[in-house]
Parts: structure tokens; sequence; C-alpha cells
């Protein structure tokens, strides 16, 4: 394992890799724990992670078997020293209440401390937001434990910077690795920016008088405006101003630092709720007129995405690849609780089908039945055609979208932008549905947008992998 590293202003020395201890107590009892420990150490690990309730959700436990597992394994550690041990409190589970108020927090203290044989917890983390605690109080107890020598830095998980947006009132819009953390049916949601954005969001920022920018970059693909009056928030200090000066730059996390925003007096702005939903109105109608667009030559984006919204699942994990088809996703599709995965700065393509396979490995780990889609070009599939085989042989349950125009249509678009000529971007493809059902799948070809709706909920309700090709206008991005 490569050396050990500073995690943020913490102080804290710890391994690049961090060791869940979620499981212990559950599906590893305490000797494949302690095995899995012991190789972590001897890898050069030394950054562990546990929390109070874990693992209370076991029938006949009551939260804390992993935090006491550690704690034993520590306790028969020569070296126990060199550990940096995170544990959590305030989520419900087992015998523990959620909440972060004082009381919980001491007692929340005092009972990690003894289950893992510690004087001084390393990393003690806000398991996750308390709406109904003033932060003020939470903070406080914090910093008591701080000063006490009990704690050594404090950190926070699942706070939602949503409730900042809320209480000013402003509309949150996301660059396009942002996609799907905020609803795009909430009120204030403005959609994606940049390239692969909406008009929404553009058209809301240029209006702004102020941009918050909550642990984003202003590099050329975000599309934040570089001209306008903005506070960055990172808890990385090398990313705050990195691409140009910002007027406020704060180190610290995005959670506690856009909760505390929104407590400060006078936090309340203009709601502008109506100007988002009138921007959504115009722009929902200019989707609705390019559906209407045909030049002979396949189905519009706009289609196939407006398909898409209407049918995946609410809560499902959409891995996306390299692309037009990628551009058009985050133009056209309107996410609700669905997590997107995609590939850094859209630099690899190929990307989604194998990123779709990762995820239902996940899910399937996780138990939490959710559905995994994909949505790739022709060009990024190509490239792991064969990997539809290995989805196959393990019956797994992904459901994939692929836009065939024959073509690498993004390069041929940077190749005109340029003005080159366009070489070498044709592809010849096999048919992909067809591929699909030699391999074992169920597959289905559409060349018409009235197919779309059918094709997509036929291929929803097939248990193992699905592909719906769809023959797709390059121009109609």
């Amino acid at each position: 394992m490569q050396r050990l590293r500073a995690l943020g202003a913490s102080g804290l020395q710890v391994s690049p890799l961090c060791l869940g201890g979620n499981v212990f107590g559950w599906s590893a009892d305490e000797d494949a724990s302690f095995a899995v420990l012991d190789a972590f150490a001897d890898a050069g690990g030394n950054f562990i992670d546990t929390a109070n309730i874990y693992s209370g959700w076991i029938p006949g436990n009551q939260g804390g078997e992993s935090e006491a597992i550690i704690g034993r394994w520590l306790a028969g550690r020569p070296d126990r020293d060199r550990f940096v041990v995170a544990t959590k409190v305030g989520m419900a589970g087992g015998r523990f209440p959620k909440g972060l108020t004082r009381d919980h927090i001491r007692a929340g203290i005092d009972g990690s401390l003894e289950r893992l044989g510690l004087d001084r917890v390393p990393l003690y983390f806000a398991h996750e937001d308390d709406p109904a605690t003033p932060l003020a109080e939470t903070m406080a107890a914090f910093d008591e434990l701080v000063r006490e020598g009990l704690v050594g830095a404090v950190g926070a998980s699942n706070y939602d910077a949503v409730r900042l947006a809320e209480a000013l009132g402003a509309p949150v819009l996301t660059t396009f690795k942002g996609k799907g953390l905020i609803p795009d049916a909430h009120p204030l949601a403005g959609g994606v920016l940049g390239r692969s954005g909406t008009p929404v969001a553009s058209w809301l920022m240029n209006e702004a008088d102020l941009l918050v920018v909550l642990g984003a970059s202003f590099a050329d693909h975000t599309g934040i405006s570089p001209y306008k009056p903005a506070i960055q928030v990172d808890r990385n200090p090398l990313a705050l101003g990195r691409f140009q000066a910002v007027t406020v730059p704060v180190l610290g996390d995005i959670g506690v630092t856009a909760r505390l925003l929104a407590e400060a007096p006078g936090a309340a702005g203009d709601d502008q709720r109506a100007d988002v939903a009138d921007r959504w109105a115009i722009w929902r109608a200019e989707k609705a007129r390019r559906l209407a667009d045909d030049r002979g030559r396949g189905v519009s984006s706009a289609a196939i995405f407006a398909a898409l919204t209407r049918h995946a699942p609410e809560d499902a994990v959409i891995a996306v690849d390299v692309g037009n088809n990628t551009y058009s996703f985050g133009r056209y599709f309107e996410c609700g609780r669905q997590t997107i995965l995609m590939s850094g700065y859209l630099g690899s393509i190929g990307f989604g089908f194998p990123a779709a396979m990762g995820a239902w490995a996940a899910v399937q780990a996780d138990g939490s039945g959710r559905r995994v889609l994909a949505v790739t070009g022709d060009g990024g599939f190509g490239q792991y055609l064969a990997e539809l085989t290995t989805a196959v042989r393990h019956d797994m349950d992904i459901t994939h979208v692929l836009l065939n125009n024959s073509q690498l249509g993004k390069i041929s678009k940077e190749q005109r932008a340029g003005r080159w000529d366009v070489w070498q971007t044709t592809l010849h493809n096999p048919p992909f549905a067809e591929y699909a059902q030699l391999c074992g799948a169920w597959g289905r070809r559409v060349t018409d947008a009235r197919d779309l709706d059918d094709a997509i909920a036929a291929a929803l309700d097939q248990r193992g992998p699905s592909l719906v090709e769809v023959i797709s206008d390059p121009d109609l991005v």
C-alpha cells in the first residue's frame, strides 16, 4: 500500500484505502473480521471506519457489534497506536436513536470509547444530518469532545446542501458530475450547467447576483461563470481558487458549511421558485417541439431520453458512457432519485456498460434490489461487446439503452468545430440487438420513436441482461 497521506486539515495521517467495518458482526463473524483486519494491517493499512449502529439491523444484534470486534482486535495488537479509527454517531439503528443533541453525542462517545477500548477516538463523525437539532448545539458538543481530548478530529456525512437552497430560496445548479444530486422536479432545481446542460441552468446562472459553489471547480467543462461574484466551499485547500480567483474561498465540509449558512440570521432572500418554474416551462416546451424532429436518419435524442425519463425506475442506478449520447442524457433526461455514474471528466469512452456491471455487483451486495441501467453509444459499447457474455453468464439484471448512429458523433462534431474535414469517424457496426440475442440476452431494435415506450418497458420487464438498440440521428442531439 502507498505511504500515508494527510487527511485534509485534521492532522491525521492515513492509508489511501480505508477499511469499512460495516460487515463486522454481520456477514463477517469475529474470526473472519479479525482475518480481514490482519490482512489490511499487513498490507500497510491503518485507516478503519465503523459506527455505533453497526450492525444493529441484524436480528439478535443491538448495535455496537462492529466497534466491539474492532476493539478486541486492537487489544491484541502491540502496534495499536498506529491505527486511525473513525466512528460515527447520530443515525438510528438497533438500540441507538437518531439525533445529534449534546446528550446524544456525549452518550455516543462514551459507548464508542468503551467498545473500542480507546481513550480517544481519532476521528468522530456526525453520521447524518439532524434537522431537529440546531447545528450550533451539535457543533458545540463536538467541540467539547475535542477540547477534552476524547476526540481528535470531527467529520460529517449525509448532510444535504439542498437545505441551504431552500433556506435562501435560491436555485440549485449542478455540474454534469453532480447530475441527480437534486431531483429535477424539485422546485429549486435548475438542472445541469455547461455543454451537457439545460438552458434553465444557463439562464439562472446568468441572472444570479452571487454563486455559492459547493465542491465544484471552475474548469472549462463545468460551465460555471468566471465573472460572477462567488463563494467557493471545498474541504480540499488546493481546490480553492485553483482555476481562477474567487471572491470568498471557504475551507470546510460542504454539508456543515451549507447548514451554517442556512441557519445564519438574514439568510433568506427572494424566493426564486417562480423563476425556476417559468424557465422549466420554456425548456419543456422546446423539448416537446424537438420530439417532432425527424430527418429520416434515425430517432432524435430528445425522444429517446423523454421515453427513458418516463420509464426509468425512480431509484435506479444509471451508468452513462462518453460521447454525444452522454451529453444528450445530461440535457434531456430528467432525474428523480436515480444515482448517475459517469467517467470522471468524460474522458473514458467505453465506461458505461462495465460500470453498470460493477453497479449490478454492488446492488447484489447491498441487497437494495435497485435496478441498474446503462446508456451508451455504439462507439463506446463496441469496445466491450464481449462483456455482454459475462453479463449473461452471471444473469446480470442490466437494462441497456444503446444509441446507434454508426459513427463517433462527438469526434465528428469536434472536427467540424475545428474547421477540419471529418475524418475516420464512421463505424461498421453489427446489429446490436441481434448480437445480444446471440449472446443469450434479450434484444430489440427501435427505428421509430413511436416504438420507444414499448421497447424500454419490455426491456425493464426482463430479468437478466436486456438491450434496446435505438437507431439515432447523429445530428439531433
